[in-house]
């Protein structure tokens, strides 16, 4: 059963079905009635099914492409704590790409806005205690405020929210689970609590895109950026090249420099890739990112 459905995951990859393009076109609303492609929680559990070859194409393009746009359709959508747009940008937020987004004025205050959803919607997650649906949407919450900080975050929002949050790490149905320990982080970052560990895990997330992005390399001063998608440093041309066979793959440009952008259409093979590695760019700054 498994492996079919697998198989399946596969074929919608090779068909289209499963595309950064589509992954949007659903989060939005705009797919076709009856389409696989209409339904969420079904596109996202596909895209777990995946092998990483396939899947983290996707998602990188999907992020490279269309995170200012989610952003915006996010911040419009009051249906939920984790409505389709965010849904998808959790689930791509292991990307550098996204990382990147939120360092950017388009991306900026998703963290207090996801505080201040989650305050609202907080006595519903309560009442459905579904461990599944507080770990998706408290672990999105603490990769945000592991990124923007708590500076913008609502004082209101976050004293609404952290009685909430110490109610789901101790509910019994939670023990031992994600739920629980997403839950928990977040109270520890909005409380300022356990510095030392949720900086290790700051550094941990930023590490794409403030370390070489050469296999084994771990320099991070100095690094110039892929000249197409702005985001994967390199501390010399010899180590971009030595890098390019994998991250062509995953190379994309962006459009996080405005805000209500057009996207940018992915080419016939809905993948940016070229046989050529793009020149370093000159504009990096190598102590602060300033170019991101």
């Amino acid at each position: 059963m498994q492996s079919q459905i697998v198989a399946q995951a596969i074929q919608f990859a090779n068909e289209g079905i499963l595309s950064a393009k589509s992954l949007y076109m659903t989060a939005v609303g705009q797919t076709a009635a009856e389409s696989p492609a209409d339904d969420m929680e079904l596109m996202l559990g596909y895209m777990q099914q995946l092998p990483p070859a396939l899947r983290d194409p996707i998602w990188f393009e999907m992020t490279a492409k269309y995170s200012p746009q989610l952003a915006e359709y996010w911040r419009t959508d009051e249906s939920g704590p984790m409505p389709p747009a965010a849904r998808v940008l959790n689930s791509a937020s292991y990307t550098p790409y996204f990382v990147r987004f939120l360092r950017t004025p388009a991306g900026a205050g998703l963290a207090a806005l996801h505080t201040k959803r989650v305050a609202q919607f907080a006595d519903d997650l309560t009442k459905e205690a579904n461990p599944d649906r507080v770990a998706e949407t408290n672990q999105f919450l603490a990769t945000l405020l592991l990124v923007q900080g708590t500076d913008d975050v609502d004082a209101a929002d976050k004293d609404a929210l952290l009685p909430k949050l110490k109610t789901w790490r101790s509910m019994s149905k939670f023990r031992g689970r994600l739920a629980s320990e997403a839950s928990d982080r977040v109270i520890s970052l909005l409380t300022n609590d356990r510095v030392p560990e949720m900086q290790m895990v700051r550094t941990m997330l930023l590490r794409s895109l403030d370390e070489c992005g050469a296999p084994g390399c771990q320099v991070i001063s100095g690094l110039q950026r892929c000249g197409r998608c702005k985001t994967t440093g390199y501390c010399d041309q010899a180590h971009q090249k030595a890098a390019w066979s994998k991250h062509k793959k995953l190379c994309f440009e962006t459009n996080f420099d405005a805000i209500n952008v057009p996207a940018i259409e992915a080419g016939p093979s809905g993948q940016a890739e070229s046989a050529v590695e793009p020149e370093l760019s000159i504009e990096a700054d190598p102590s602060n990112d300033a170019d991101l």
